[in-house]
C-alpha cells in the first residue's frame, strides 16, 4: 500500500490554494461593480432568464459575466469558493440547433429545449466534475480529480445551465461551521463574526451575495437546510431518490439507513420552485439510476380546498408517547 507524506499532501495543498488564488487575480475582467444595465440582468427570475435566452435577447456568456462579478465580490467577502470554471462554464451550453448528447434516445427532445439555457448553477465541492476535486475538506483528498461527472453535472449541461463555480464545504461535511485546512473558514456575508453553516455553507454564502441562481448541496442531518436558515436563503431536502445524488461525495458512505439527499438552495422560493420543475423535465431518472420515474407533479392546497395531514405514531412497541392537550 502506498502512503502519501505529510510534506507530499502539504505540497499538494499549497498547489491547490495556490491554483484557486491564481484563477481568481487571473479573473480581472470579472473584478468591477455591476454596471445598471447588467443589474437588470441580475434581478431576472430563471423563468425569465431561460426565456430571453430562448428568444435571442440575451446570450449565457452576459449572464456568466454579471454572475462571474457577483461569484468574485462574494469570495472576497466570505471564502465561499472551492474552485472557479469561469473559462469551461459555457463550452458546454448547447448553442443555436446543437443538441448536447445524452445516454437515452428519449431525452433528445427535453434537451432541444434547454429548460435551464443561461442559468448559473454552482456545484457543491463534493458533486464530482469531471478534472475537479472532490475533498470533502479531507487534505489527503487534494489533487485526485473526479474521471467523470456526476449523473446531475451532465443532467444540468444538457438543460443549458452554466456550472461556473464548486463552493467550500467542513471537513468531513459534518459540522455547523464551514471550515476546513484545504478552503480556510467561510463567514457569513452578514457578519463575518457569525457561521454561513454547513456543510453546504459555501454555497448559501454564494447564493446569498448574489453569485449564483442556484446551488446544488446536498442533506443528511441538514447540511442544506442549516446554511439556507443561516443566510436567508431557500432549500428543500426532498424525499431520498427524488433529485440526483449518484456521485456525490460522502463522508458516510455506505451507511445505507441514513441516506444523502440532495438538493437546491436558492435566493427565492419562486427560483426554487422553478429550478426543481424544471430538473424533473429533463426525467433524471433517465441520468441517475437512483432516481425515481415521478415526473413533476403541480399542487395548490388552498385552489383545491385540501388540507395539510399530519400523521403521529403514538406508540413503536416500547414506548407510547404522552397525550398532547389540544
Amino acid at each position: 500500500m502506498f502512503w502519501w507524506t505529510n510534506s507530499e499532501v502539504a505540497g499538494r495543498l499549497k498547489d491547490r490554494q495556490h491554483a484557486r488564488q491564481a484563477k481568481l487575480d487571473a479573473s480581472v475582467s470579472f473584478q468591477s461593480a455591476l454596471t445598471p444595465s447588467e443589474e437588470k440582468l441580475h434581478a431576472l427570475p430563471i423563468a425569465e432568464i431561460v426565456r430571453r435566452c430562448h428568444l435571442g435577447e440575451i446570450s449565457p456568456s452576459e449572464i456568466l459575466g454579471v454572475y462571474a462579478k457577483k461569484t468574485i465580490r462574494a469570495q472576497a467577502r466570505t471564502n465561499c469558493i472551492a474552485d472557479i470554471m469561469f473559462d469551461q462554464a459555457l463550452s458546454s451550453v448547447p448553442q443555436d440547433n446543437e443538441v448536447s448528447g445524452t445516454d437515452s434516445d428519449s431525452d433528445s427532445e427535453i434537451v432541444r429545449n434547454r429548460p435551464l439555457l443561461g442559468v448559473p448553477i454552482s456545484l457543491k465541492e463534493t458533486v464530482d466534475l469531471e478534472n475537479y476535486d472532490s475533498t470533502i475538506g479531507f487534505l489527503s483528498n487534494v489533487g485526485k480529480p473526479a474521471k467523470t461527472s456526476a449523473p446531475i453535472v451532465r443532467l444540468l449541461q444538457d438543460a443549458g445551465a452554466i456550472l461556473h463555480a464548486k463552493t467550500t464545504v467542513p471537513t468531513a461535511l459534518l459540522s455547523l461551521a464551514t471550515s476546513s485546512p484545504v478552503f480556510g473558514n467561510t463567514t457569513n456575508p452578514y457578519n463575518p463574526e457569525y457561521s454561513v453553516g454547513a456543510s453546504t455553507g459555501g454555497g448559501a454564502a454564494l447564493i446569498a451575495c448574489g453569485g449564483s441562481k442556484i446551488e446544488i448541496g446536498s442533506d443528511v442531518g441538514g447540511s442544506v437546510r442549516i446554511p439556507a436558515h443561516f443566510c436567508g436563503t431557500w432549500s428543500l431536502k426532498g424525499s431520498a431518490g427524488r433529485f440526483p445524488v449518484w456521485q456525490n461525495q460522502s463522508s458516510v458512505n455506505g451507511c445505507e439507513a441514513i441516506p444523502l439527499i440532495a438538493g437546491p438552495l436558492a435566493g427565492s422560493l419562486e427560483d426554487l420552485e422553478e429550478f426543481w420543475k424544471r430538473v424533473m423535465e429533463m426525467q433524471p431518472w433517465e441520468y441517475d439510476f437512483t432516481c425515481v420515474p415521478l415526473p413533476w407533479r403541480p399542487i395548490n392546497l388552498q385552489e383545491e380546498g385540501r388540507k395539510l395531514k399530519w400523521g403521529i405514531i403514538w406508540e413503536d412497541g416500547e414506548n407510547r408517547l404522552k397525550h398532547i392537550p389540544n
